[in-house]
């Protein structure tokens, strides 16, 4: 079985004709993190601007990678850990030979607040990144990797409660309702959920079928709407098992709201 190494690293950057250049980071898996550093640098992705622009110009030879300490993968321990190598680092060397940006935090950007100018550049440089055939074959392979997940209960409620309470603006609401708009399911897909629903014996709750009658209530079709789902259904013809399994179900409805049918 393979141990996993968890602490403090060290990039070292070797610069014709000049001092070297370092960087100090923390990992919980420091061989998986050395690779990502070289994937973000090798694919124009680094994070770090200045670190990008030395593997460019000085190229992957000059770059090494070595573990200062190892430490327990604990965050809070790591945060100790890198902030002392951090100091140490400094005193001995200067600040000025790393490539480390947050200096005062060094574990991520929590807690720094940045103005609204760089979250406008920032939105504007994801925008105006192309995608490019190999991010869309990495995003496919994700996919296909995520097929058939199932997420815990746990997950499930962390999600809901999440999303409880949250106000769609009306910008939001006018996008999601263009993207939806036209949008068909297979009739294989459609047979995929009604199994589904029927292997796990899914029946909405009153509660549910409640909102659901309020929201018809409260909901007015156009007449450009109300004519296609005429035309849709002019001409069709329900079948009797179809028609006695409606005629059930309005039965058993207004029986529970005391009524005759």
């Amino acid at each position: 079985m393979k141990t996993i190494e968890s602490g403090i690293y060290q990039i070292t950057v070797i610069r014709k004709n000049k001092s070297p250049m370092f960087y100090i980071g923390q990992s919980v898996n420091l061989k998986v993190r050395f690779q990502t550093h070289l994937w973000e640098l090798r694919n124009q992705r680094s994070k770090n601007p200045a670190m990008q622009m030395a593997f460019n110009k000085y190229g992957e030879s000059s770059f090494s990678f070595a573990v200062i300490k190892h430490a327990e993968p604990c965050k809070h321990v790591l945060a100790l850990e890198e902030k002392v190598a951090f100091d140490d680092f400094t005193l001995k060397h200067g600040g000025r030979s790393l490539y480390n940006v947050n200096r005062e935090c060094m574990t991520s950007r929590l807690g720094v607040a940045q103005s609204e100018q760089t979250k406008s550049k920032i939105r504007a440089t994801a925008k105006a990144r192309p995608i490019t055939e190999k991010m869309l074959a990495h995003i496919r392979l994700l996919a296909e990797k995520n097929k058939g997940r199932k997420l815990s209960s746990e997950t499930i409620m962390k999600r809901t409660e999440k999303q409880k309470g949250v106000k769609r603006t009306a910008e939001w609401k006018a996008h999601m309702s263009r993207v939806m708009s036209g949008r068909s399911l297979t009739d294989e897909t459609k047979s995929k959920i009604s199994t589904t629903k029927k292997l796990k014996g899914q029946q909405p709750t009153a509660a549910h079928m409640d909102r659901l009658n309020e929201i018809n209530r409260a909901r007015h079709h156009d007449p450009v709407h109300l004519a296609k789902l005429a035309d849709m259904k002019r001409g069709t013809k329900k079948s009797s098992e179809e028609i006695a399994k409606r005629t059930a179900t309005r039965r058993a409805n207004a029986a529970a709201k005391g009524k005759e049918y």
